[in-house]
């Protein structure tokens, strides 16, 4: 979805700039890291939403929030870095509206 919308708005990310990635343990492109906190951002949504549906019983899921919500915390500064340097308020609301709602919902509910 966001690649897809990049694309649409003619946008290029210089992929010559690396961001540690918590779900990769290693550098990656910024268009791959950027890519990973929206997903993983939507991805957090759900699993909270799974979680006070009472989907599932036991811990996999809570120990698999907890694990995510480490990871999207971890990824903040290299998202605000490379959001400053691709300069799109557009762009940049619409990555950390999704962030802050996963990691906000988290905080409020965990």
């Amino acid at each position: 979805m966001l690649n897809d919308i990049l694309d649409a708005r003619a946008v290029r990310i210089d992929d010559a700039d690396v961001y540690f990635s918590p779900w990769r343990g290693t550098a990656r492109p910024a268009s791959g890291f950027l890519h990973a906190v929206f997903v993983f951002s939507i991805v957090m949504q759900f699993l909270k939403t799974a979680y006070l549906a009472g989907k599932e019983q036991g811990g996999s899921l809570e120990d698999r929030i907890r694990l995510e919500q480490a990871r999207l915390e971890h990824a903040v500064d290299g998202t605000t870095q490379l959001i400053k340097r691709i300069g799109l308020d557009w762009l940049e609301n619409l990555v950390f509206d999704n962030l802050n709602r996963a990691l906000q919902e988290v905080r409020q509910h965990g």
